[in-house]
């Protein structure tokens, strides 16, 4: 039996990746290019289910992980059940 962890959103982390959609499809004007940059970084978030220790512990939060994904710092709450994840955008 696997250890296997369960990711959720918290509702920050979605209002940053209808923001992250909004400013690639309606700024930039590349719908179809911020529909694969949401999509890639969701992949991402899946696959912290099974192997999220492989980021390191952020200094500010420790019970926080840091990863990097596409550009974006995504910090992670370690917990067995569920984890809250929350997007910063870090270059556009």
């Amino acid at each position: 039996m696997s250890d296997a962890y369960s990711v959720s959103y918290s509702p920050e982390a979605m209002d940053d990746l209808r923001e992250i959609y909004a400013y690639i499809a309606f700024s930039l004007l590349v719908p179809e290019t911020a529909k694969k940059q949401v999509n890639r970084i969701r992949k991402e978030v899946r696959s912290l289910d099974f192997m999220p220790s492989r980021h390191s512990l952020v200094d500010w939060e420790p019970w926080k992980r840091n990863a990097l994904i596409n550009k974006i710092d995504v910090l992670r709450k370690k917990q067995l059940q569920m984890s809250l994840m929350n997007f910063v955008p870090l270059y556009f």
